[in-house]
């Protein structure tokens, strides 16, 4: 579209860092942005509604652009319906749409089949627990079930207690680190030689009683 309009008002605001502006005043302050929300769009006119700043903007030559702005918005509605899963195992999405989805997961383009009437299925792989996000679409992914079905065996408390070890409930937390460092202390034995010591005090003794003797002898 070709737009001929003054503007003699704007809002001062800039546009996100992923949106676009495809309307800018001659200085370069934006009238017309867009950007992706998730699934969704927005559309931001940042000036009025053509009562005092942007009057030219509305009228018959240059009002396709509000009309085409809405269209935009509202695009292609679709839903997505998807259970959460366990690592493993495929994750099953449905998404009903006019049109194929374009739906980007992990930097890569899911490829979907048509199942019937306005009704897309494909399925992923998700290796990692927790919370993914799915064009604004949160899966969670969990443990395999087995791993949630083991419980608390009565036998590991008596393992631990053997063992030396203890079990802290959560009144006791706060002693959990102290415990640590007592246990962490040890006492370390250590072999010293002291034959030289030894060795050296006889050999002292030896020479002061040498020595004794020849003074003895001389003073007779």
């Amino acid at each position: 579209m070709t737009i001929n309009a003054n503007v003699y008002g704007y809002n001062n605001v800039f546009t996100k860092q992923n949106a676009q502006a495809l309307i800018k005043t001659s200085d370069g302050n934006p009238v017309l942005s867009t950007w992706r929300f998730g699934l969704g769009r927005v559309v931001s006119i940042t000036v009025d509604n053509g009562n005092n700043w942007a009057p030219e903007l509305y009228d018959a030559m240059n009002s396709k652009v509000i009309s085409t702005s809405i269209n935009y918005a509202i695009g292609n509605p679709m839903e997505i319906m998807a259970q959460d899963a366990e690592i493993g195992e495929p994750v099953k999405i449905r998404v009903q749409s006019d049109a194929e989805p374009d739906i980007i997961y992990d930097g890569e383009r899911i490829r979907f089949e048509r199942r019937g009437d306005r009704l897309y299925s494909a399925e992923i792989f998700l290796n990692s627990t927790g919370f993914h996000d799915l064009s604004g679409y949160t899966i969670a992914v969990n443990e395999p079930a087995e791993y949630r079905e083991l419980g608390n065996n009565e036998l590991i408390s008596e393992v631990i207690a053997a063992s030396g070890g203890h079990v802290y409930n959560m009144s006791e937390i706060e002693m959990l680190i102290p415990d640590i460092k007592n246990k962490n202390t040890a006492i370390v034995r250590e072999v010293v030689d002291l034959r030289s010591v030894f060795m050296i005090a006889a050999l002292f003794l030896y020479s002061l009683e040498v020595i004794i003797r020849r003074l003895f002898d001389v003073l007779k």
